[in-house]
């Protein structure tokens, strides 16, 4: 997976469901609701603000406690295995993904986020099956429907159909999504169609300066185009920020 930004959606659930009725702690007073209220913090990790490992922490001491009924398992679960993905440890983040929608298989954001761990690992198939569960389940889901664009236009079969994808979730959003303009770029890339791949690229990196694959896909399409320096500079700055990203783009067939 390159052509993803990382999901807005860790598994989202409100802290009130959580800690209210979901929890089930009967009479519970401080400290043990303080505590519990800490590792929901630290599982849900909103804005980033953990560590991963206090994360995982947080959801594992919440699963383990056996005080949560089926849906806030689902989060936690899925929380842990996206921050397991984060660390690099796929298969590990597969599994928990895999037990939060066997929980609970009405959980959208659940197969959202095990589509995000298949592409990660280039399997497109798998992704995209999960992306379609989830797509099914809330059709408004704009982290799906980029997600399946990303992972159609990485598998390069259906690129109008990734098209689709990406121009419904940034009508949803406004435009306003570095890895749905980022996604759509790519696709545009492979289709040939230069000035619109540019086009996003551009947006893209206004929301994002730091975004790797839009640098060398802006690159490569610069050069497409004919402008040998442009193209080079871009590529070149795409690869201070992430050294195999050439090597991603290759994988695709794209160079």
């Amino acid at each position: 997976m390159v052509f993803m930004t990382q999901m807005t959606s860790l598994a989202q659930m409100t802290w009130r469901v959580l800690i209210g009725a979901a929890l089930v702690l009967p009479a519970l007073v401080s400290p043990a609701a303080a505590q519990v209220q800490a590792q929901v913090a630290f599982c849900g990790n909103l804005g980033h603000k953990f560590r991963l490992d206090m994360q995982i922490g947080g959801c594992t001491n919440l699963i383990d406690s056996g005080k949560m009924t089926d849906k806030p398992r689902a989060w936690a679960y899925a929380n842990r295995g996206m921050a397991f993905m984060y660390k690099g440890d796929i298969d590990r983040a597969l599994a928990d993904l895999a037990k939060a929608v066997e929980i609970d298989p009405t959980y959208a954001i659940g197969f959202t986020n095990r589509g995000t761990a298949y592409d990660s690992k280039n399997d497109h198939a798998h992704a995209i099956a999960d992306f379609d569960a989830a797509i099914k389940l809330d059709p408004k889901s704009s982290d799906a429907l980029i997600g399946r664009c990303a992972a159609r236009a990485e598998q390069g079969d259906d690129l109008q159909a990734a098209l689709s994808d990406c121009n419904q979730a940034l009508q949803m959003r406004g435009n306003n999504s570095a890895g749905g303009l980022n996604s759509r770029g790519f696709a545009y890339l492979r289709l040939g169609q230069y000035d619109n791949a540019i086009a996003d690229y551009n947006a893209a990196l206004k929301i994002n300066a730091k975004l790797a694959s839009a640098l060398y896909g802006r690159g490569l399409a610069k050069q497409k185009k004919g402008d040998a320096t442009g193209g080079q500079v871009d590529m070149a700055s795409a690869n201070l920020l992430q050294s195999d990203i050439a090597d991603n783009f290759a994988a695709y067939g794209v160079k």
